[in-house]
C-alpha cells in the first residue's frame, strides 16, 4: 500500500499525471475532428505539459518562503524536476520543428502561448505574469486554448466556421476546471491578484466554474451531433461538475488531481467516438 501511496505522488508530484490527460484530451479532441496529426500534437501537449508545469513548481521551490508538502517534495528532488524539465523540453521542440509548417501566422500563433506560459512561470524578481490582477485563469485558459485548438487548426490548415465557438468552448472548459485549483490557493494567493474565489466567495466561483462547463458541453453538443445524443458524455461533465461543487480549499491534493484526471476522461471518450 505505501508503495502504491509514493507512486500516485510521484505521479501527482511531478506532473506525469496532468500531462498524460492533457496530451489524452488533445488526442481524443484532434482525432474527434478528422486532424490525421493527433498523435504528434498529443505527444508535444504532454512534452509541454511536463516543461512548463514542472519549471514552475522548481522556480516556487527556490523562493517560496514557507512551501507546501507538494514544492517540499519537489525542493528535495530539484535535479530529477530539471532533467525533466529539459528532456521534455527538449523532446517537444523536436517534434515541433519537425511538424509545424514554418510561416508566419503559424510561428506567431506558437512563439504566444509559448512565452505567455514561460512569463507564467518564470520569476523575474518573485513576480510572475500570474500575479496581474484578474487574468490569472484567464491566462491559463488561453494557453491551453492556443496548444490544443488554434495551433493543430493553423499548422494543418483545419479552419472552419465552427472555430471561434469552439475557442470560446475550450476556454469556458478550461477556465472551469481551473477554478477550483484557485479555491485550493485561496489561503496562499496574495489577495491582489483577485481571483475569482477571491472576487466571488468560494461558493458563487463554484457555481460560475460549472455555468462554464455547462456553456462548454452545449456547444460541444452542438457542434457533433453523435455527443448530443450520447447520454455518456453527459455523465462525464455532470461528474466533473460535481467534482468541483465538492472542492474545498484543504481537500488533498490526490483531490485536485482528479478535476486533471477529466481531461484524460473526456479525451478518451472523444477517441472512442470520432
Amino acid at each position: 500500500m505505501r508503495l502504491i501511496t509514493a507512486f500516485i505522488t510521484h505521479l501527482i508530484y511531478a506532473n506525469y499525471l496532468i500531462a498524460i490527460s492533457a496530451g489524452i484530451l488533445s488526442a481524443g479532441w484532434l482525432k474527434l475532428i478528422g486532424n490525421n496529426n493527433w498523435l504528434t500534437y498529443a505527444l508535444f501537449t504532454y512534452c509541454g505539459t511536463m516543461a512548463v508545469y514542472n519549471l514552475n513548481r522548481y522556480w516556487k521551490s527556490i523562493w517560496v518562503a514557507h512551501p507546501t508538502p507538494l514544492l517540499e517534495w519537489v525542493k528535495k528532488k530539484q535535479p530529477y524536476i530539471l532533467t525533466l524539465i529539459i528532456a521534455h523540453g527538449l523532446t517537444g521542440s523536436i517534434l515541433l520543428v519537425s511538424e509545424v509548417n514554418i510561416n508566419g501566422p503559424t510561428i506567431i500563433w506558437f512563439v504566444l502561448p509559448c512565452l505567455i506560459a514561460f512569463l507564467y512561470s518564470f520569476p523575474i524578481k518573485k513576480w510572475r505574469i500570474r500575479e496581474i490582477p484578474f487574468i490569472k485563469t484567464i491566462i491559463l485558459s488561453i494557453v491551453w486554448v492556443f496548444v490544443l485548438v488554434v495551433l493543430p487548426a493553423l499548422n494543418d490548415n483545419f479552419l472552419h466556421e465552427d472555430m471561434p465557438i469552439l475557442i470560446i468552448a475550450f476556454l469556458c472548459f478550461f477556465m472551469g476546471i481551473a477554478i477550483p485549483f484557485d479555491i485550493r490557493d485561496i489561503g496562499r494567493d496574495d489577495y491582489k491578484m483577485q481571483t475569482l474565489p477571491q472576487l466571488l466567495g468560494i461558493p458563487m466561483a463554484k457555481v460560475f466554474a460549472v455555468c462554464l462547463l455547462i456553456v462548454f458541453t452545449l456547444i460541444i453538443a452542438n457542434f457533433n451531433n453523435y455527443l448530443r445524443n450520447n447520454y455518456d458524455f453527459y455523465v462525464i461533465m455532470l461528474c466533473l461538475s460535481t467534482l468541483i461543487l465538492l472542492t474545498k480549499s484543504n481537500r488533498k491534493e490526490v483531490y485536485f488531481a482528479l478535476i486533471d484526471t477529466s481531461m484524460a476522461a473526456l479525451g478518451i471518450y472523444f477517441f472512442l467516438n470520432s
